[in-house]
């Protein structure tokens, strides 16, 4: 893409502050910075006509020691001209034509009291145009934890309040994780955490089916083998095995097939993003763990399409199913991702590949089967 980049480079970023020790336990700092933030290539890819954003701060920071435990007191005022947003109707960036100006202040508390560490929160931020928000204006958490030679552990809520976005409503969400770390032998330890333990965490809602909602969390549980090494004072620390549970939630099935479906689209289309797709109903979870995929509303405007279930006006356009027997159904169909005894199956079909003329990077020829052996 032809894009000139350079005034995006070559203005003066600059930032000026006032730091301000009482004691060794309060203190107080005060900073005015001006910055601009050109567009990612994502963002680019849609308008390549998008602007830098242009941003100006004001922040202040206050923190003071006590018997009671420490306070930090944060504070300031982002003016920002350019914000750039992007349409949930056809996943495009633009530049707001609104400067917008936020307003926000943030309290944390921590007290240690031997092993134990108490840590609590609370922000609130302001924005002069709501119809431009993209994230809670209000939060906090409360978090426990503990740590010693033997055994450390940690239990945290994290609080996010509801909002709008667009036309879309946002209710608020509660996210309790937690977790443990123990010796079992000489540098070495066991540790299970658990993220979303009570499945409670906020859920936003798909841009283009706002009845479908994901977590911003997913609930999991996560259980590490560590063992120190202690050369040259470095410490190496090897995971040797990362283990989902298998009561773990659906969340973690559905993150897989995403992955593979996109590697699977990625190499038939030769595309590695903004690859338009059209899904059948029991597919549209996808959306939420590919980064590569741009939903459209119908079969004929797609590059791909995916389906998990039987499908009767989408015949000439190319077909990634995850039902085996789909396969052999539908002639456009070439390739499938589907389960078999637990197993993940990836097949694409020579003749299918031949007839639309696609040709697969050489790591996926294992996968290549005739139409005959299916």
């Amino acid at each position: 893409m032809d894009r000139d980049y350079g005034p995006d480079f070559n203005l003066l970023l600059w930032r000026t502050g006032v730091i301000y020790i009482h004691s060794p336990k309060s203190y107080a700092k005060l900073f005015v910075s001006k910055y601009y933030t050109p567009p990612y290539f994502v963002e680019v890819y849609t308008n390549r006509n998008l602007k830098k954003q242009k941003n100006q701060t004001l922040t202040f920071e206050m923190s003071d020691k006590s018997s009671l435990g420490r306070f930090i007191l944060t504070g300031g005022y982002i003016k920002v001209k350019n914000s750039i947003m992007i349409n949930t109707s056809d996943f495009s960036y633009y530049n707001a034509s609104d400067t917008l100006k936020y307003k926000f202040f943030s309290v944390d508390y921590r007290k240690s009291s031997g092993s134990f560490v108490l840590d609590a929160g609370y922000f609130h931020v302001e924005v002069n145009n709501k119809r431009y928000k993209t994230a809670p204006s209000t939060g906090g958490v409360l978090r426990g934890s503990y740590k010693s030679e033997e055994f450390s552990g940690f239990l945290e809520l994290i609080y996010r309040g509801s909002y709008r976005f667009s036309s879309k409503k946002i209710d608020e969400g509660y996210e309790l994780n937690g977790g443990f770390r123990i010796k079992i032998l000489e540098d070495s330890y066991l540790e299970l955490k658990g993220y979303n333990i009570l499945n409670t965490a906020q859920k936003i809602p798909a841009f283009k089916d706002s009845d479908f909602k994901y977590y911003l969390e997913d609930r999991r549980f996560v259980l590490t083998f560590i063992r120190n090494f202690d050369m040259f004072r470095l410490i190496y620390v090897f995971m040797l095995f990362y283990l989902v549970f298998a009561f773990a939630s659906e969340e973690q099935i559905h993150r897989v097939e995403a992955e593979i479906i996109s590697k699977i689209c990625s190499a038939i289309s030769k595309k590695d993003i903004g690859i338009k797709v059209y899904l059948t109903e029991n597919m549209k979870y996808i959306i939420k763990y590919s980064k590569i995929f741009v939903p459209v509303d119908s079969c004929e405007d797609a590059d791909i399409v995916v389906a998990g279930q039987e499908i009767h006006n989408c015949r000439g356009k190319i077909m990634v199913v995850t039902r085996y027997f789909l396969l052999k159904r539908y002639k456009n169909a070439v390739a499938a991702f589907y389960w078999y005894k637990g197993r993940p199956n990836i097949t694409f079909v020579k003749e299918k590949l031949e007839r639309y003329h696609i040709s697969l990077p050489e790591k996926f020829s294992k996968f290549v089967d005739s139409e005959r052996n299916l």
